[in-house]
């Protein structure tokens, strides 16, 4: 009898050191696919789906890349920051450098917008003016997200101030807004 009790007992030690192992194996598998810099991985949402990108160390190209995926056709740091986590700590420079990476790459233009808080707002080009640009620059954005995204409203983060006024600017139309 006191036999089979320590059989039993062995089992059960066996057995949660294998569970144990296997858990140990998950949780590296997980720490890898995190540390990935981009995953292009399809999530189901509600019938749509969309990419996610995991930029989550805040540098220069990280913040061009999440201007670019940001959605709707134009952008302020205000807008960046609701939309990524990774950018809570951003400043207006640091947008604004990032944005002018983007504008030499011809990518948008870098509006001021007088009497806003906002002051600058990235202005992206429609997805089939950027299309050959992007592809030698697949790192920051895929043409097919940035033709989704650019297509999606306006941040509801940009005031009715600053619509407006890119609307007399013409950098967007009134459609966009909508």
């Amino acid at each position: 009898m006191r036999y089979i009790f320590i059989v039993k007992k062995m089992i059960t030690i066996v057995f949660s050191q294998i569970y144990m192992a296997i858990l140990s194996f998950h949780h590296v598998q997980l720490a890898i696919s995190h540390e990935a810099r981009v995953i292009h991985q399809e999530v189901g949402t509600g019938g749509r789906s969309r990419y996610l990108y995991n930029l989550s160390p805040m540098t220069h190209r990280n913040i061009m890349a999440a201007i670019l995926q940001s959605k709707g056709p134009v952008i302020t740091p205000r807008a960046a920051k609701s939309g990524w986590t990774f950018l809570n700590t951003m400043n207006s420079d640091q947008f604004r450098e990032a944005a002018k990476g983007l504008e030499t790459l011809n990518l948008g233009t870098l509006v001021a917008i007088k009497g806003s808080k906002a002051r600058v707002v990235f202005v992206k080009k429609p997805p089939d003016e950027v299309r050959d640009i992007l592809k030698s620059h697949e790192d920051l954005c895929p043409v097919e997200f940035y033709e989704k995204r650019y297509k999606q409203p306006v941040s509801k983060m940009i005031t009715l101030g600053v619509r407006s006024e890119l609307v007399r600017m013409r950098f967007l139309i009134e459609k966009q807004l909508k």
